[in-house]
């Protein structure tokens, strides 16, 4: 049996962000017309480009996402923690855009791609990254942010240890990076902030455990409730307070130690409340 790609590609890496660009963007673009493109396309979703990732508000960076093919779409594991449930429900296979065929084939390209070239997918997404901060760089309040002018998501839609794939990309300039998570905290590095990570929880009876392990160490964990569209999130889960993580996608602006409520959505509302959906009512 194939490994997850994660650990495939931990095991080739860590690939640098320095090299060879020229090759790697013609590579991409070979890749692109032998499937049948008749050109290049960017790696990263701008935030007017996804709706999750265009929820801002004054107190997040503009959004940046990687949107790969989830699960095993693209012939190899990209969710190696992934839940049956989670599988059944996913937003990114049974909601908006997401359902499109000619949506899922691109996601597949560049997940390939990105198994089959990963020292090169990595040079050209880090470029892209530097080109997207420095587009941002002199409209962002540096009093509120710092030094950083834009957020990526690598993860819209997979879950790869990129902080052991490629830990260069954590050392770019001006980049706030994040994403979610369904390892264990034991399963994640810690690179001291320089990547925020939200626990999301499934319907695994471990899961619960795993989430409070996050939260009782700073971090965040996402839980999804049976909560209807327009109403409100319940206001605590487990004693935690309750975030709407409906409004913005920006979780590195959440305290530390809150939970992200988020509410059902595609194929994810038929879910019976309990298992991976929870119950909207205040624990």
């Amino acid at each position: 049996m194939q490994k997850p790609l994660t650990l495939q590609l931990e095991e080739l890496g860590p690939f640098d962000i320095t090299g060879n660009l020229p090759a790697a963007k013609q590579r991409w673009l070979e890749w692109r017309l032998a499937a049948g493109y008749s050109g290049a396309a960017k790696l990263l979703t701008p935030p007017e480009g996804n709706l999750k990732l265009s929820k801002l508000s004054g107190m997040t960076l503009p959004n940046y996402g990687l949107t790969l093919a989830p699960a095993v779409a693209s012939g190899n594991e990209l969710c190696i923690w992934r839940s049956p449930e989670c599988t059944s429900s996913c937003v990114l296979v049974t909601a908006g855009k997401a359902t499109l065929p000619s949506v899922r084939k691109a996601r597949v390209v560049k997940s390939q791609f990105l198994a089959a070239h990963p020292q090169d997918f990595v040079l050209v997404l880090a470029d892209e990254i530097r080109k997207a901060q420095r587009k941002h760089a002199t409209n962002m309040p540096k009093a509120m942010f710092a030094e950083d002018s834009i957020a990526v998501r690598l993860n819209v839609a997979s879950d790869l240890r990129w902080e052991r794939i490629a830990p260069q990309l954590f050392e770019l300039h001006g980049v706030t990076f994040y994403d979610y998570t369904k390892a264990p905290a034991s399963q994640r590095d810690d690179l001291g902030g320089r990547y925020h990570l939200t626990f999301s929880v499934s319907e695994r009876p471990q899961s619960e455990r795993e989430a409070v392990q996050w939260l009782e160490r700073g971090g965040s964990a996402a839980v999804v409730f049976d909560t209807k569209r327009g109403e409100a999130l319940p206001s605590t889960w487990n004693g935690y307070t309750v975030v709407d993580a409906d409004v913005q996608d920006g979780r590195y602006t959440d305290p530390p130690g809150v939970v992200a409520g988020l509410r059902a959505k595609g194929s994810g509302r038929r879910l019976e409340a309990g298992g991976f959906v929870k119950k909207g009512i205040a624990t």
